[in-house]
């Protein structure tokens, strides 16, 4: 499951998939809980600030 979350910051974050389209894929494989939605969300807003 954890490389469903790398699989999608890669995809949105190097590719240009939109998050949409990305997360749906990611949510193909399972829903991440808080923890993992937090982490996701710290990730993409940090690659968006550099």
């Amino acid at each position: 499951m954890r490389v469903s979350a790398f699989m999608y910051l890669y995809r949105r974050l190097c590719e240009g998939v939109e998050e949409t389209i990305a997360q749906r894929a990611l949510q193909t494989i399972w829903i991440p809980n808080d923890r993992w939605q937090a982490f996701i969300a710290q990730v993409v807003q940090y690659y968006q600030q550099h």
